[in-house]
């Protein structure tokens, strides 16, 4: 796995973790496995736009947000800005893949 992925990975069990959800929980409340999340999580594998979407929609914050880390009142970006244009390509050929 990139490190795009990992990083991803690392701010969505950071997000989770944060708001005192368990993996469980949460894999039920947005209805897919518990190992998928944990896949997630991890870096295995990359989640998908509509899952992050939804990620979002669920902690009632920005995709974008999902993509910083927030240290106190600092922010502080993860991503460098070839990871960002690296995951700008990756979204639209999944898109396209998905025919949005």
């Amino acid at each position: 796995m990139n490190s795009i992925g990992k990083k991803l990975g690392l701010q969505i069990k950071l997000i989770r973790v944060s708001a005192g959800v368990k993996q469980k929980d949460l894999a039920r409340t947005m209805k897919l496995p518990a190992p998928l999340l944990s896949m997630y999580e991890t870096g295995t594998r990359e989640p998908p736009l509509e899952f992050l979407e939804r990620f979002a929609k669920r902690f009632k914050i920005s995709i974008s947000r999902i993509f910083f880390l927030i240290e106190s009142t600092k922010r502080r970006p993860l991503w460098s800005e070839e990871d960002i244009r690296e995951a700008k390509k990756e979204a639209l050929k999944t898109k396209k893949l998905l025919g949005w």
